[in-house]
């Protein structure tokens, strides 16, 4: 296994920004007109959204607004698309609307207000922090057990 180089790190912001799993409600400003989305997944860098596929091609870029879930602050940001995919929705699901689909689109954050950025950047580094303590007292408790079996 090679170790990344500094171009693979810059290249890729996954690689050096953590990702939160949550559920924020989300609006995209697409043509002037509202769309009702959820923020499954965030970083400082981006977020991936879900919603109901109604057709028609993802714009570029869109304008994003969404709810900081726990804090109770709106975050408005310009984003462009990185990927975007179609997959069924679960079954007997209202997530994939008329269709039965969801539409996965993955954004990168190119614009917002500094104070939104430093917003997201410290909720996301934050909360994956309590996370990760969190599963080192898991940890610590099951090293804990094997150690007095032993």
């Amino acid at each position: 296994m090679h170790s990344p180089t500094l171009a693979t790190w810059n290249n890729d912001v996954r690689r050096v920004t953590p990702r939160l799993e949550l559920a924020a409600l989300c609006w995209e400003l697409v043509g002037g007109r509202e769309r009702n989305g959820v923020v499954v997944d965030l970083s400082s860098e981006g977020a991936r959204l879900e919603r109901p596929f109604l057709g028609g091609a993802t714009p570029q870029t869109v304008q994003l607004e969404f709810e900081v879930p726990g804090i109770d602050e709106i975050m408005w940001a310009r984003a462009d698309a990185c990927f975007d995919q179609v997959i069924a929705a679960p079954v007997d699901s209202p997530a994939g609307g008329p269709l039965g689909l969801i539409r996965r689109t993955g954004f990168r954050i190119v614009a917002a207000a500094q104070r939104d950025l430093r917003l997201i950047r410290d909720y996301v580094y934050e909360l994956r922090r309590a996370q990760w303590l969190v599963e080192q007292e898991a940890l610590d408790a099951v090293l804990a057990s094997c150690a007095i079996r032993n």
